[in-house]
């Protein structure tokens, strides 16, 4: 099975939980290699993206099936982050008996900031000839700061957003995990996410905030389990090997899918709960879909998600992200034929595969050499004894 080869150590660690005292290079070593299905899973994310702006923003304006489909890819997204970040920061861990947070940061920004800038430049670049209308000079700054998900009123820098959400999270998550134990942060991770969902749900059904405004889609205090979860997955799949693999038989991909389009049927004609419940199951649905990535025997779903149009895809989903929003999203003022079907996706592609090729890539390089740098030498950065207990 994928699931002995990813995290051969698992089965191990629920033996040596109660002995987290003891030095941490007694524990097992977390090995969590590259998978190429994940890339694929972020390729799917992005043309859910991609596919439901487009159906969003079409003429006649798209149905709730197109703000659905974009939400969801945002939703794999943010679950297959928190998985990410925190099987990286685990195997880290394990391998050194740290978290070295300055190298973490570094890398966070060689992997986000290049990209972005040269968004964000252009963006500025057509605000001066006219092009781009709606963005007001402050929200430039919005975005770089991350807090576009607090404030901000384009179109055309909306989707900044997610990008906000993430690194809001980012700034305290690695600090709990250089300084709890993974069982105990499992535990506090499940009771969190658990508290969000409840949290959410009472502020939506008593109606506490304008929704209108997007305030339960946007903001951190109301979607930090969207990334949380992911990250209790990783952390589950260290503590609780023994259970991972039977949770992950009950979801098929067929029934978990079936079941998101029932649920985008069920917010637009359901009762009084739908809304409420709407990014609960949203959440859960897109853990699901990791979930079988991860532990699957099906070689037809793994082959479909690890083919090499699928991972470049993969690949180019941040820059894709970035540029797609100008393309699909923003109307006026008119750009002619580059914001009609199908030149509109295809401007998009091409500004994407030319900024992951000459933008993204050679900070990747230096951001993988600087990660071989930093693991290589025990030295570096050391957290200490403090860092590593409760």
């Amino acid at each position: 099975m994928l699931y002995s080869k990813v995290f051969p150590i698992a089965s191990k660690m629920s033996a040596n939980v109660d002995t987290f005292e003891m030095p941490y290079t007694a524990k097992p070593r977390f090995e969590f290699g590259y998978l190429p299905q994940l890339d694929g899973l972020r390729g799917m994310a992005v043309i859910l993206v991609v596919v439901g702006h487009l159906l969003q923003f079409w003429k006649p304006p798209g149905t709730r099936l197109g703000e659905g489909l974009a939400q969801f890819g945002v939703m794999l997204f943010f679950v297959l982050s928190g998985f990410l970040i925190t099987s990286i920061l685990l195997r880290e861990r394990l391998n050194t008996d740290r978290i070295d947070l300055p190298a973490f940061y570094w890398r966070r920004i060689l992997r986000l900031a290049p990209a972005l800038l040269f968004f964000l430049v252009t963006m500025c670049a057509l605000k001066l000839t006219g092009a781009v209308r709606d963005v007001p000079w402050y929200e430039f700054a919005v975005c770089l700061l991350y807090v576009r998900n607090m404030w901000g009123r384009s179109v055309s820098l909306a989707h900044l957003w997610t990008l906000s959400m993430e690194e809001q999270f980012y700034i305290t998550w690695p600090l709990l995990m250089a300084r709890i134990r993974p069982a105990r942060l499992l535990a506090i991770g499940i009771a969190l996410t658990l508290l969000c969902n409840v949290w959410r749900f009472v502020a939506i059904d008593r109606a506490w905030f304008d929704e209108s405004h997007g305030i339960y889609y946007l903001r951190p205090y109301f979607r930090y389990d969207s990334i949380l979860v992911g990250c209790c997955l990783a952390l589950a799949l260290v503590e609780k090997s023994d259970w991972a693999a039977r949770v992950a038989g009950i979801a098929r991909p067929v029934g978990v899918i079936a079941t998101w389009i029932v649920s985008i049927w069920w917010l637009e004609f359901g009762g009084d709960y739908s809304r409420p419940l709407y990014i609960t199951i949203q959440t859960y649905l897109a853990v699901l879909i990791l979930f079988q990535l991860l532990l699957s025997d099906s070689s037809v779903y793994l082959r479909i998600m690890s083919h090499d149009s699928m991972r470049y895809m993969g690949k180019i989903s941040y820059s894709l992200y970035l540029w797609q929003q100008i393309f699909l999203a923003t109307k006026a003022p008119s750009w002619g034929m580059l914001r009609e079907f199908p030149l509109n996706i295809t401007a998009a592609l091409i500004l994407a595969a030319a900024s992951y090729r000459f933008i993204e890539s050679p900070f990747l390089r230096l951001k993988q050499r600087y990660s071989e740098v930093i693991e290589a030498d025990p030295d570096t950065a050391e957290i200490g004894a403090s860092g590593v207990t409760v």
